[in-house]
């Protein structure tokens, strides 16, 4: 691997505020319709235990800054973005949601702290298979978030309520984070199989909107073909019978 500080910490940060920024466009429309009909509560729970398991890894492997941030910040969004679900859709009080936010939150730093001290100093004793565990546990938690989206895709036959903006922006700062682990001077393995699930599956939602959208203007093509066909044929019937009479 290419070992340059500089240029990891660079990438690093880019990815970072890519996702920094990249549910603040969800966060953004769901305010706007005033409704999550289609976002799935279950992908953003479990996008949030996987930020906190992420961020427990990255910062006890001791990664670029920006990679330790990156898990930090995407847990905010994901709770305020889960927050909205249970205000608009599950029409709890905007007290009560204020107040899960908060206690979720407390629970998560302290889980996080208390985590990377004890893998640290596994670590220190060359004991390497909880943080291994740590960062297989985090990719499948992330990478299990996406599937909810999967199975209304399949329901519903089209992409609902999920912003594609924030899809983009989310695949660019796995691409970002991705590459920064490139310059690491040890190529973490567990961390870019995490980035690189995220990108494929999101490209996969967007690739299921563009199938479904072609599916129906082939439909819809073959209707209206069916329509002038029915009406070529009441025409030249007049015509016959105008022609008769």
């Amino acid at each position: 691997m290419l070992n340059n500080p500089v240029i990891a910490s660079i990438l690093g940060t880019i990815g970072t505020i890519l996702w920094c920024i990249q549910l603040i466009p969800q966060i953004i429309v769901n305010y706007l319709r005033h409704t999550t009909a289609g976002l799935q509560p279950l992908m953003l729970l479990l996008w949030s235990i996987g930020a906190v398991i992420m961020g427990i890894y990255n910062v006890s492997r001791n990664l670029n800054i920006p990679l330790q941030l990156q898990p930090q910040i995407f847990l905010l969004l994901c709770f305020i973005t889960w927050g909205q679900c249970l205000y608009y859709e599950k029409k709890f009080h905007l007290y009560k949601c204020f107040s899960i936010f908060l206690l979720a939150g407390c629970i998560s730093g302290l889980v996080e702290t208390g985590s990377v001290f004890m893998l640290r100093s596994l670590v220190r004793r060359n004991i390497e298979w909880p943080i291994v565990s740590t960062g297989i546990i985090s990719s499948i938690f992330i990478c299990v978030g996406l599937f909810p989206p999967y199975y209304d895709i399949y329901i519903y036959k089209c992409v609902r309520g999920i912003s594609f903006i924030f899809l983009l922006v989310d695949m660019g700062g796995a691409v970002f984070s991705f590459l920064s682990l490139l310059f690491e001077p040890k190529f973490d393995i567990l961390a870019a199989i995490s980035y690189c699930s995220v990108f494929f599956l999101e490209l996969g939602i967007i690739m299921f909107d563009y199938y479904f959208k072609l599916l129906d203007w082939v439909k819809k093509r073959k209707l209206d073909r069916k329509a002038k066909h029915e009406i070529s044929k009441i025409m030249d019937t007049i015509d016959i019978n105008v022609q008769a009479s």
